[in-house]
């Protein structure tokens, strides 16, 4: 009996040490799983701290974006609205092109009836010029003949 109480005593002992064995093996697997979580913690908040710095980053460009958009939309109107004033102030400047070229024609058309005018004054005045020439040549005939005449009839020379 005192050998069946000492085998009894080495079993409890032998399974007390198994017992211990496993509590510090399964207490050493217990934390590398603890750190390994801890870990894929650590890691799921940097990965959600770099996902919030991405958002942040995203949503700061495309409030950047909207406002360019905006900005774009609003030269764009701008643009339009100049091309409009542009368009008129064409269509304004062909009118005054217009009546410039009418103006221009209606100036052309007095200057022809100048000319035509000056053209007939001098061709009229060198009708005169050339009656002038006959009128003094007859004169000085026929003072040559009044004088011929005196001397004949025995006046002197006026």
């Amino acid at each position: 009996m005192l050998d069946d109480a000492k085998h009894g005593i080495d079993v409890l002992i032998n399974s007390i040490e198994q017992s211990k064995n496993e509590y510090q093996s399964s207490k050493a697997g217990w934390e590398q799983k603890k750190l390994h979580l801890m870990n894929c913690i650590k890691q799921s908040e940097d990965e959600n701290s770099s996902m919030e710095k991405e958002i942040s980053r995203q949503v700061n460009l495309l409030k950047d974006a909207e406002g360019e958009a905006s900005a774009t939309k609003e030269e764009g109107a701008q643009l339009k609205k100049t091309l409009k004033e542009v368009e008129s102030e064409v269509i304004y400047l062909k009118e005054v092109l217009g009546e410039a070229k009418a103006e221009s024609m209606r100036l052309k058309e007095s200057i022809l009836d100048k000319e035509n005018e000056l053209q007939s004054v001098i061709q009229e005045n060198e009708e005169l010029r050339k009656r002038e020439v006959v009128s003094l040549k007859k004169i000085e005939e026929l003072s040559k003949l009044l004088e011929e005449s005196c001397w004949k009839n025995g006046f002197e020379k006026f």
